[in-house]
């Protein structure tokens, strides 16, 4: 069963309006690794940020684990992202006036559990080889050891789904292919279903599945060798148009 069904989504933009997205229909089941790729103004971050919830499709539906998310009141949203789902973007969106270890517990002080979730803070922390660095501050930090943080904070509230935008495309190449292996980790340990927009091939080659865009629709839609170790089967609805 898929975790995350999008149904002829459709995004208009602009005055006068132009189509962003034009009718993708696409299934993404549990634990599946998605590489989202295209040349820039594709609409493949606009996809990502529809599929995530953050902004809504001007017809379509997005389904996750069988509720559709329009009948979500503004209460019911609000709820599900911060339980359900994590974000990384291309830059961190640390507060720079507080520490790793507070940034990591901000979800969890939205609802009131920050005390509960401190151990589990510091293991991530540990987890991500930042333990020395929990009472930091941003800037007392390089940029791939903020990424590291900002990943461990879209975790602290155990999420289904994880939405990151070019994760990797403010960091140098070693900490690209560190961010990147920890987000693999989370999938392969976690069973976390991990939707990524990337510009760099060979890492979306390391996923379980890329999905091309160009000019707002899905031109190629490929399960990588890799998939079949979770037995997940391949969905030919969009399979190499």
């Amino acid at each position: 069963m898929s975790n995350l069904v999008a149904k002829n989504i459709t995004k208009l933009l602009g005055n006068p309006s132009q189509e962003i997205l034009k009718n993708i229909s696409l299934e993404i089941p549990a634990k599946q690794f998605v590489a989202l790729t295209g040349k820039s103004g594709s609409g493949k971050s606009t996809l990502l940020y529809i599929l995530s919830t953050l902004d809504n499709p001007t017809s379509g539906q997005l389904i996750i684990k069988e509720k559709n998310t329009a009948s979500f009141d503004s209460n019911t949203l609000h709820q599900f992202r911060n339980e359900q789902v994590g974000f990384v973007f291309q830059f961190h969106y640390l507060l720079p006036e507080l520490t790793a270890l507070e940034n990591v517990l901000m979800p969890a002080r939205k609802m009131g559990i920050h005390v509960e979730k401190t151990k589990q803070a510091i293991e991530l922390l540990e987890m991500f080889e930042l333990s020395d660095k929990k009472n930091n501050l941003p800037k007392q930090m390089s940029g791939g050891q903020n990424q590291r943080v900002a990943i461990a904070r879209a975790l602290i509230m155990n999420p289904k789904f994880i939405f990151a935008d070019e994760p990797t495309g403010n960091l140098d190449s070693t900490n690209s292919e560190k961010v990147f292996e920890i987000l693999n980790q989370v999938n392969r340990d976690l069973g976390t279903t991990i939707v990524m927009v990337t510009h760099d091939v060979e890492m979306a080659a390391q996923t379980h599945r890329i999905i091309e865009l160009k000019d707002g629709e899905v031109i190629s839609d490929k399960l990588q060798r890799e998939a079949s170790k979770l037995g997940i089967e391949k969905n030919n609805r969009n399979s190499d148009k």
